[in-house]
């Protein structure tokens, strides 16, 4: 195995790494923001 070869595997490895974190943290806004936006009628359902 070359050292080109380890690099870019290694490259491939933190970009898929950082593109699921990205997705994650994506999944984890938009969910939060759902949940804000619902969070007043739940409120008011509670009460």
């Amino acid at each position: 195995m070359a050292i080109g070869d380890k690099s870019s595997s290694v490259r491939n490895w933190i970009d898929r790494f950082v593109s699921s974190v990205i997705i994650k943290a994506h999944g984890a806004v938009t969910e939060l923001v759902i949940y804000s936006s619902l969070l007043p009628e739940i409120i008011s359902w509670a009460v």
